[in-house]
């Protein structure tokens, strides 16, 4: 059965639009730094401090709620919905995108319903689906909640991070699916908002510092100051060497977690990875064993495969042909997983394991 590219490689994310109701939003404009030292503080942030230290906050809690503070007021003066996305092709599984979005709420209101239409070109062209002939993808998504009402810095540290919501396509209450394998720019055409209160609006910010791999709401928009101190925060506790997420050398000398809070998944499913692996792996000549060769190897930042080694082995000949199999997803040019990421969302390199089968056919 023929399959189809929703995307070709990775989209380019077009920020300039005629489209009046999406204009750009830039972080370098408006987002505060981060804070790790009282020395980095306002004037008025250190009395803060420093009274809480009076009354026996710990330093690293005081610090978060300075951080958090920031994020708050950048999102008071942020415009109310915020979006980044960006799409991967899926050549495993016919006719489903990996598209993922970023979309920060500002507001202190829940989106009732947000339904976003994608549009598409080639070389300054318009392309439509090969299948219905239209020209745009419509996504809805429902009930995302927006930031905090309080001033309390300590509410605000705990429910800043609400605001910020990670999606991917197959989270729509609504999907229509986009066929077109030479689509290289996608844009994003509009976008209508419905909040619980009854209002609405057609206004949404698209972020505009081009995808680089990260998620840049978190890391480069307006709620930065509370996420990078709470990734700085992880870092020192893994340095600590907490066990849960202490971080293992590889051949590389790159810090690898052996959990995370989301751990890495197969772009397409497990499934499609099943079936990927029963497409392509062969028994070694002269070779009659069954079993089950199981494989460790880093599910890295960007979604390749990096270091695989042998958990349990069936001998070398099945071992070197079931680290073959898993070594090939990374040679058809893009991420075989949408990466592991900390509590956060922060993409980090992932420890995964995966047990590769040998079955004769006809033998259970």
């Amino acid at each position: 059965m023929k399959k189809y590219l929703l995307i070709s490689l990775i989209a380019l994310l077009a920020v300039v639009t005629a489209n009046a109701q999406i204009s750009s939003y830039s972080s370098y404009n408006n987002a505060e730094s981060v804070v790790y030292e009282v020395e980095d503080m306002e004037s008025y942030e250190i009395k803060d401090y420093n009274s809480w230290a009076k009354a026996g906050v710990k330093h690293e809690a005081s610090l978060m709620y300075i951080n958090a503070y920031r994020a708050q007021i950048n999102l008071i003066n942020a415009p109310a919905t915020i979006i980044d996305y960006h799409l991967f092709n899926d050549e495993e599984n016919s006719g489903a995108a990996e598209l993922h979005i970023e979309i920060i709420n500002s507001t202190t209101k829940t989106i009732k319903e947000l339904t976003l239409e994608f549009e598409f070109e080639n070389n300054g062209t318009p392309v439509y689906d090969i299948k219905t002939g239209d020209k745009y993808m419509v996504l809805k998504y429902s009930n995302l909640s927006g930031r905090t009402k309080s001033d309390l810095y300590s509410d605000v540290a705990d429910n800043i991070l609400k605001c910020y919501h990670f999606l991917r396509n197959d989270d729509a209450t609504y999907k229509k699916l986009f066929y077109n394998k030479k689509a290289d720019v996608v844009r994003l055409h509009s976008a209508k908002i419905k909040y619980t209160d009854g209002s609405t609006s057609t206004k949404v910010a698209v972020f505009d510092n081009g995808y680089d791999g990260k998620h840049r709401l978190l890391d480069d928009g307006p709620l930065s100051p509370i996420t990078k101190y709470i990734d700085y925060l992880e870092k020192k506790e893994s340095s600590q060497n907490n066990e849960i997420n202490k971080p293992v050398n590889t051949a590389k000398d790159t810090e690898v977690f052996r959990s995370a809070a989301h751990m890495p998944a197969y772009i397409g499913g497990d499934a499609a990875l099943l079936s990927y692996i029963n497409s392509h792996l062969r028994f070694p000549p002269e070779t009659c064993a069954q079993g089950r060769v199981v494989l460790q190897f880093v599910v890295k930042k960007d979604g390749y495969i990096g270091d695989i080694k042998v958990a349990r082995g069936l001998g070398k000949d099945m071992d070197d042909e079931a680290i073959k199999v898993i070594k090939s997803l990374n040679d058809r040019g893009y991420p075989a997983f949408s990466p592991g990421r900390n509590a956060v969302g922060d993409p980090v390199d992932v420890w995964y394991t995966l047990p590769v089968t040998f079955r004769l056919q006809g033998v259970n």
